[in-house]
């Protein structure tokens, strides 16, 4: 894959938006984002940890987020007590994530300009529901996202102090 380069690649230009409270509606976007990887982040770290075996790190979670991180968070309940639920857990804030990436802000109703709205079909009968997002969710998931983290980042501390690797582990023949 190709590393994106800007046009101008100077760091000159800012972004034109005037309008405060789309600057502010942008910002929490940002935000949302931002701890969203972040989340990503330090959960695959740990089930990576948790799915290692005989001292050789499982890496088939790096780089994993939405529905292929919920199943190996599911997978890893399984021999983690204190992670029971988190596969849940970072799949309904998952969703919520992707609301807020792919959602649209009405640009013909001035009343809209501090909310998001994603368009999707309700589960019965195929119609057609919004679901709006405004800057007080916006700032709720952004404290979600940064306590799951949070919770993950501790079970990870605590797992990685606990692992010991065994001398057949660590002998060149195990590798």
């Amino acid at each position: 894959m190709e590393h994106y380069e800007p046009s101008t690649g100077n760091g000159h230009r800012v972004l034109p938006i005037t309008d405060p409270a789309e600057r502010a509606l942008a910002e929490h976007i940002g935000a949302v984002v931002m701890k969203a990887g972040e989340l990503d982040a330090t959960a695959s770290a740990f089930v990576e940890l948790r799915l290692m075996r005989n001292d050789q790190i499982d890496l088939s979670a790096l780089g994993k987020s939405g529905e292929e991180l919920t199943k190996k968070l599911k997978a890893v309940e399984q021999d983690t007590p204190e992670a029971r639920g988190f596969g849940d857990r970072y799949g309904r804030l998952y969703e919520v994530r992707n609301h807020v990436i792919h959602s649209f802000r009405p640009v013909d109703d001035l009343n809209t300009a501090q909310r998001l709205i994603r368009r999707t079909k309700a589960e019965a009968g195929g119609r057609i529901e919004d679901r709006v997002i405004g800057i007080p969710e916006l700032v709720d998931l952004w404290y979600d996202l940064r306590d799951f983290r949070h919770d993950i980042f501790l079970l990870f501390i605590e797992y990685a102090t606990r692992w010991k690797p065994t001398p057949q582990d660590s002998s060149p023949e195990a590798r």
